[in-house]
């Protein structure tokens, strides 16, 4: 009796360990494949952000160039 409680409880204490090595070899290998694709990652991550960066640029040039006016205008100034 006291035998296969204690058998029990080893069987419950081992199967649940086995679990837990499952779990950690998945994510073990999840892991593994985001660290190979990682400079991918980030070259698409940077590649993103100076896209951006110029979009905005062009829209602040742009806001300015019509706010600015003809060139010829400033420069035509004879102190009249």
């Amino acid at each position: 009796m006291i035998t296969s409680d204690v058998s029990n409880a080893v069987s419950d204490v081992v199967s649940g360990s086995a679990r837990l090595g499952y779990g950690w070899g998945i994510a073990t290998i999840i892991f593994g494949g985001l660290a190979i694709m990682a400079p991918f990652l980030t070259g698409v991550a940077v590649t993103a952000i100076v896209a951006v960066l110029l979009v905005a640029s062009g829209i602040t040039q742009e806001a300015y160039a019509f706010k600015a006016g003809p060139f010829g205008e400033a420069t035509s100034h004879t102190g009249e």
